[in-house]
């Protein structure tokens, strides 16, 4: 055999010059990677140049490649030198083959499936590995294929590949992959609602069982919520559910419509027609039990959730139809469209029979229809189209809204029938050469006559507009577009779809004038209007597909589209409440683009029908709803009218509501205010209303804020309580510049925690200490503690004076030395002349903490603490403060050693130290002490939410909390936090802490126009029935409460 180390190898790998590839990993010695570590080998063997070398080299490049389990593997082979490296190759395959267990990978191969989060290439891939181990050979392919259709995670595409008969591998690879990518642009991977489907059928019987007896009109319980509360149909709660944050994660099953042209082919020959509708068919569908929890909302009865699918959600027209198929598919004569079921046939007796067909069917299943069922006609509307025996025609209603346009009386209208013509113009080129004698008006200088020729050219353009060059065919796979707008006379809409070849072509025109209510929307009101109606009116288009509103008013596609529903006005709630069941996309254009639809509402073809009406007053009723639901009454209400009518401001405002607001305000900054808001101001009965707030003049604001704060509520609690009822601009800052300067708020205040101040570390021991007294089992004791070390000295005083206190204080002097600066508190022994008088002979500064402030002598109050603990546990305290002594702190050295730089000997055996005492180094010592200040003040500021106090200077008015009186500034001491206060009853020193800033101008609120009528009549009479006052036995004159007004 050939040296297993040539010097080739045993410097840089094997490379060749012009490839420079390095050796493969080595090798790790499983008998499952060997397939493929041998393969990457391989790849390497041929790029490299490797397989011209000898067979030598071969052989010791693939042993010195696999590292050092080559040498393991060598001495079981015994290879010798003449072994050629295919030979070699085929011994560690028999090798490593013999080191397989088939029947625990085979195992292995049978019991994977596609794991959560793992794509199909990567679980394809997976079973090829592990059918390698398993020697399969021939039935590879088809185990891999078997393994992939019951491993995938999708049951759909199990369930598709295993009803294939001819099923391969390939097939099944490409069908899998397929799928995945539909799931991901599909967004399979968000939670989902889905409609449980019930073995048990819901027949009529059940279904009227569970809704209980009956009852009057008044205790009748509400269908929705279940209560029986007096609120009005359309304002249960439980109606007005706001699914839109779910929406965002609802799947939308895919449930392709048939196109129109399919349904109106089945139509041919038939000569009775019958259509049925379905009552509130949504609601006939049951939720999954863990779909219902997803639909949760809250009422002021409590919380709720839908049992029933909700018209609010996105998927809703999908599922209905998907299961309105599956009961109708195998019915002859019988085509369904949404809610929308057409029964048709070339007899009666045959039409007869269908028809009672149906009904069984829907009976059996639980289904309901409503009145506007249409029974046995021999002409019927149906998708945009009227069909009867003569066969299929356009519904004239698509084309009514440009039949029945007024003839222009003037350039304005004649512009603007123009303008609708040349954006239709492309579908029919002849529209230039006809509109001639129109256009001729329009040049300088002409006279206005509207003559046979520019008659006759209208009413060509008019047909021209109507014929099939100009509108298609709805196709429900194409794009599809609404274009609405509204004017002061009427609304217009237009049907669009975008063609194959990318131009936009109409589909219906529809207009209807406006109702005298609807006159007095507001702009944005009009527009959104006109998004809903034109929803509803091309409802059999859209329902359960994605199209897109255009609309040229841009602050409303918030409104539709992302606000939420509790923060819209109420007009705009309702319209968007009704939009909930379609699935729009509300984009703005400008207006420029909108030409058709705004020349429709300018020109309206029809008058609003019973429904509209009937929205007209729903809409109305649930706007006065929320007046009625402010507290305001009815007399209140009307002053704030009259002084919205009056306020130059407001009135403004309302003329800019009903009239339209200008796309620039620059020129008026308080009007600013107002056009940045334009899209929740609205009018409801001739009050102006943010959302659902009454908009106040400035007249009366202050009287607002006064009755905001008359129970002194906090700043968010006062902002909570505007946002329930009134509004103006910067009410908001307003508020805040109120609450801050009441002067009984701020007396009151919660004190502010302020950051935590930690006290210095000594670099020498003694220098610093503190000392506090304290009682213990009915004696008195003086503790002092250093800063440096935490050593504590006890003693216990006979008497409580200053004179003990200083022969104590002489005594632990005399053992540890006379300290720089001793800190105590404000007590009678620490601060009598005797005392002061101590401390010059002695040579030392005296600190005092502030009074009633104990943290500022924070060491001496901690040591007493531990020491009391010490002491009321223990049997022997002296053996006790021995060892607290001899225990080490959090820096590592104990009191001693910090104090006298040695070990403390106690009870507990140690080594003897025969080194000299020795201080530990200082250095080292101050980066532990500054580490620990520095996480106990991070602790103590985040434990305590502490917030920094303002600054005080001399002369500032001050509220101190626990004299409860005011005083000035007068000085800020040295000491951190501490100030001299000037009061009535002299000077006081105080912390920080106990100080209240008072506002410079405190807030008093005017007299309201109320309460000075009440001035006025209680200057001239004694009380308001005549009476004499009332004196209460300290004099107090007893008045009637006054009852708020807002």
């Amino acid at each position: 055999m050939a040296d297993s180390n040539p010097s080739s190898l045993t410097g840089e790998p094997v490379r060749r010059r012009d490839m420079n590839l390095p050796l493969p990993k080595p090798f790790d010695g499983t008998a499952e990677q060997w397939p493929k570590w041998k393969i990457r080998f391989h790849r390497y063997h041929l790029c490299s140049g490797l397989s011209h070398r000898s067979q030598s080299e071969q052989v010791s490049a693939l042993l010195y490649a696999m590292g050092d389990i080559a040498d393991d593997i060598l001495s079981i082979l015994r290879i010798d030198e003449t072994t050629s490296y295919t030979e070699l190759i085929d011994l560690m395959d028999g090798y490593f083959n013999a080191c397989k267990n088939i029947i625990f990978a085979r195992a292995k191969f049978n019991k994977r499936i596609q794991q959560a989060g793992e794509s199909i290439d990567q679980f394809i891939q997976d079973l090829h590995r592990l059918a390698d181990d398993c020697s399969y050979h021939s039935l590879k392919d088809e185990l891999i294929r078997d393994r992939i259709v019951v491993g995938v995670r999708d049951d759909e595409l199990s369930k598709t590949m295993q009803a294939k008969t001819d099923l391969t591998l390939t097939e099944a690879i490409r069908l899998s992959r397929q799928a995945e990518a539909r799931t991901e642009s599909q967004g399979l991977l968000r939670p989902r609602v889905e409609v449980i489907r019930s073995q048990r059928q819901l027949t009529k019987s059940k279904h009227q069982a569970s809704r209980g007896p009956t009852s009057s009109s008044t205790h009748k319980k509400c269908g929705y919520c279940g209560k029986t509360p007096q609120h009005k149909r359309n304002k249960c709660p439980a109606r007005n559910v706001d699914l839109t944050a779910l929406n965002h994660a609802v799947l939308r099953e895919i449930h392709p419509l048939r196109s129109v042209d399919e349904n109106l082919a089945k139509l041919s020959g038939s000569k009775i027609f019958t259509k049925l509708d379905a009552n509130s068919g949504f609601w006939q569908m049951p939720l999954d039990p863990e779909s219902r929890l997803l639909t949760t909302f809250l009422t002021p009865f409590g919380r709720f959730c839908m049992n029933r699918l909700p018209f609010g959600i996105s998927s809703a027209p999908e599922i209905f139809q998907c299961r309105m198929s599956k009961i109708l598919h195998d019915m002859e004569g019988v085509i369904c469209h949404m809610d929308d079921i057409l029964i048709h046939a070339t007899t009666q007796k045959i039409h007869d029979e269908r028809v009672r067909a149906v009904l069984q069917r829907l009976r059996e299943s639980g289904l309901t229809l409503n009145e506007k069922c249409e029974f046995s006609s021999s002409s019927m509307t149906f998708l945009g189209h009227v069909i009867d025996e003569k066969g299929i025609r356009a519904d004239p209603s698509k084309v009514k809204g440009i039949v029945n346009f007024p003839e222009p009386s003037n350039v304005t209208e004649l512009q603007r029938f123009l303008g609708m013509i040349n954006q239709l113009s492309k579908f029919t080129p002849e529209l230039a050469s006809l509109s001639e004698p129109l256009r001729q008006l329009l040049k300088k200088n002409t006279v206005w006559i509207w003559g046979d020729p520019q008659q006759k050219s209208f009413e060509t353009i008019k047909s021209r507009l109507c014929s099939t060059p100009v509108l298609a065919h709805y196709n429900p796979e194409r794009t599809t577009i609404i274009a609405a707008d509204a004017s002061n006379a009427g609304l217009g809409a237009v049907l669009i779809q975008v063609q194959p070849d990318g131009s936009k072509r109409p589909i219906s025109f529809i207009s209807r004038s406006l109702t005298d209510a609807e006159k007095n929307y507001a702009v944005i009101e009009k527009e959104a209007l006109a998004a809903t109606w034109a929803s509803e009116r091309f409802g059999e288009y859209v329902l359960g597909t994605t199209y897109t509103i255009q609309t040229d008013h841009k602050p409303l596609v918030p409104l539709l589209a992302t606000k939420e529903l509790h923060k819209l006005p109420p007009r705009i709630q309702r319209f968007r409440l009704r939009l909930m069941r379609y699935n729009p996309d509300v984009v703005h254009v400008p207006g420029k683009q909108q030409v058709t639809a705004d020349a429709l509402s300018r020109a309206p073809a029809s008058e609003p029908t019973e429904s509209d009406i009937a929205f007209v007053d729903d809409t109305l009723l649930m706007a006065r709803q929320a007046i009625a639901n402010l507290p305001a009454s009815s007399t209140k209400l009307q002053d704030i009218i009259a002084c919205q009518k009056t306020d130059p401001e407001l009135k403004e405002v309302r003329n800019y509501c009903s009239l339209g607001w200008p796309a620039f305000m620059p020129q008026n900054p308080l009007l600013q205010l107002y056009w940045n808001n334009q899209r929740y101001l609205t009018m409801v009965d001739d009050l102006l209303l943010y959302n659902d707030r009454i908009v106040i003049p400035r007249e009366m604001r202050l009287e607002m804020l006064d009755k905001l704060h008359e129970s002194h509520l906090g700043i968010t609690k006062c902002r909570a309580l505007a946002q329930t009822s009134i509004w103006w601009p910067n009410i908001t800052s307003q508020i805040e510049e109120m609450v801050k300067k009441c002067s009984i708020c701020a007396k009151l205040r919660p004190p502010t925690r302020e950051p935590l101040l930690a006290s210095s570390f000594p670099d020498q021991p003694w220098s610093r200490v503190a000392m506090d007294l304290f009682e213990l089992k009915g004696k008195t004791f003086l503790l002092v503690v250093d800063y440096h070390s935490r050593w504590p000295e006890i003693r216990i005083l006979d008497h409580l004076t200053s004179s003990a206190v200083i022969t104590r204080l002489k005594s632990i002097f005399a053992t540890h030395g006379i300290p720089d600066i001793v800190i105590s508190d404000n007590g009678p022994q620490f601060a009598s002349t005797e005392f002061q008088k101590f401390t010059k002979e002695y040579g030392f500064t005296h600190t005092t903490s502030s009074p009633r402030y104990p943290l500022s002598n924070g060491e001496a109050k901690r040591s007493v603490q531990t020491v009391k603990n010490l002491l009321k546990k223990a049997t022997d305290p002296y053996n006790s403060l021995l060892l607290y002594r001899a225990t080490p702190l959090q820096n590592g050295f104990s009191p001693s050693q910090l104090l006298m730089g040695r070990k403390l000997k106690t009870k507990l055996p140690s080594v003897p130290h025969k080194s000299p005492p020795q201080t530990p180094k200082i250095t080292p010592l101050l980066k532990k002490e500054e580490l620990y200040r520095e996480k106990q003040q991070q602790h103590y500021n985040s434990r305590h939410a502490v917030h920094p106090l303002p600054k005080l200077q001399p002369g500032d008015s001050v509220h101190i909390r626990d004299l409860d009186r005011p005083g000035t500034i007068t000085a800020q001491l040295t000491n951190p936090r501490s100030f001299m206060v000037n009061t009535e009853q002299g000077q006081v020193r105080r912390n920080r802490s106990h100080l209240v800033s008072m506002p410079a101008s405190t807030y008093s609120p005017p007299r309201t126009r109320s309460q000075t009528a009440h001035h006025l009549r209680s200057a001239t009479n004694p009380s308001d029935d005549g009476q004499p006052a009332v004196h209460t036995r300290s004099g107090r004159v007893s008045k009637k409460p006054q009852r708020m007004d807002l």
